[in-house]
């Protein structure tokens, strides 16, 4: 999703931080997101 050009849908999808990760219901957002984080909430989907 290009966020720049579609504001009101990012924030409409609870994208409220870039980098943010989604998958169904479930995000991962943070302004440094290491390996760790991308792989453990991967493992958890």
């Amino acid at each position: 999703m290009d966020v720049t050009l579609q504001p009101k849908k990012a924030l409409q999808a609870g994208v409220r931080m870039i980098p943010c990760l989604r998958a169904g219901d479930k995000r991962l957002s943070g302004i440094m997101l290491n390996k760790e984080k991308i792989r453990s909430f991967i493992k958890h989907l």
